[in-house]
């Protein structure tokens, strides 16, 4: 029997106010990849989806692609597009 990497999924600004929770932890199988825990994500809370595709995701303090590996567990930020700024000087 294989051990599950336990990811703790944190959510901020937008991405929060869609899944109503500002963390979670989700068990996932070895060998699984961002795009995969994604993509349950997406399945898990309506509305979510199209926003995940102008997300960045960082995995242990490091942004990552769909790509890479979630073995080892740790800690993964959805990190949703900002906008604003300084604005215009007068």
């Amino acid at each position: 029997m294989q051990k599950l990497n336990v990811i703790n999924v944190l959510y901020f600004a937008h991405v929060r106010e869609i899944v109503g929770i500002a963390q979670e932890s989700i068990d996932v199988a070895p060998g699984a990849l961002v795009s995969e825990l994604l993509d349950a994500l997406s399945s898990r809370y309506d509305g979510l989806g199209p926003l995940l595709e102008r997300c960045r995701v960082a995995l242990n303090g490091e942004f990552v692609g769909p790509e890479a590996s979630l073995d080892g567990g740790g800690e993964l930020v959805i990190i949703p597009p900002v906008s604003g700024g300084a604005g215009r000087q007068p």
